[in-house]
């Protein structure tokens, strides 16, 4: 079940709920001397919770699966991550409507959006590109805006991607105009490309260059697609295995 099966699933619970109270309350306001049914205990008591749990996931946190290793080495297959929603700005539920603006989204961010058609849930990426940017990829290197990221090969042991996938070592890459750098599997055999950022647009890059579907493939991310950022890794589970995942020789 996607992302917005479960919020509608729990807009539909909670509305459901909120009526059965209503109309209990008004039968105990016509009748107070009537015992309460059971089940009006019950809606009482779970009520509330479903509204904190829709209240909490639509505006401040959202748990999610990452399926795919196109953002190795940052976040493998299994992992499971916690959505700050609230990150760029309050939205409407199952909308991409900003009814509260926050901080502007930052090249460096992963970020977790809906793809430009909308067809699929959640995608994860990183930005690179920012509105109005001039981007060049050419063996694996970004340019942007005319300047050169720089590109040193990292200490950490090759990433382990699951049984069949060969390993990977991993380059550490600084963007120009961000505060850090960060690790990726580069891509040095991908064929050379330009792009221009639209306005109020962002391009989304994998870590994983070589083995990702991004903006390379389906073009720039608007502001309201973005649902927020991706800011804490709360559980490892390899696909179709047990807990835990080998990173840099250590077992989580």
């Amino acid at each position: 079940m996607n992302a917005d099966a479960i919020q509608w699933l729990l807009i539909g619970i909670t509305s459901l709920l909120f009526v059965i109270w209503v109309f209990t309350a008004q039968a105990q306001i016509a009748h107070p001397y009537r015992d309460r049914a059971p089940w009006a205990s019950w809606v009482a008591t779970f009520l509330p919770i479903f509204l904190i749990v829709l209240v909490v996931r639509t505006v401040v946190a959202e748990p999610s699966y990452i399926p795919s290793a196109s953002m190795a080495p940052t976040l493998l297959p299994g992992d499971y991550i916690v959505i700050k929603k609230y990150a760029y700005g309050l939205r409407l539920p199952l909308s991409s409507k900003v009814i509260s603006s926050g901080r502007k989204p930052q090249r460096g961010d992963v970020v977790v959006f809906y793809p430009p058609d909308r067809s699929k849930g959640y995608y994860v990426k990183r930005i690179v590109g920012l509105p109005g940017d001039q981007l060049d990829y050419s063996g694996g290197h970004l340019r942007i805006n005319g300047q050169v990221g720089s590109y040193q090969t990292s200490n950490a042991d090759p990433v382990h991607l699951g049984a069949g996938l060969p390993s990977s070592s991993q380059v550490i890459e600084r963007l120009p105009g961000e505060e850090y750098s960060h690790e990726i599997l580069l891509d040095i055999n991908g064929a050379p490309k330009s792009f221009t950022v639209p306005s109020a647009q962002y391009f989304l890059m994998g870590d994983n260059r070589g083995n990702s579907e991004d903006s390379r493939v389906w073009g720039t991310v608007g502001y309201g697609n973005l649902v927020g950022t991706a800011v804490y890794v709360w559980l490892s589970k390899p696909p179709g295995g047990v807990l835990g995942i080998e990173r840099n020789g250590a077992v989580y």
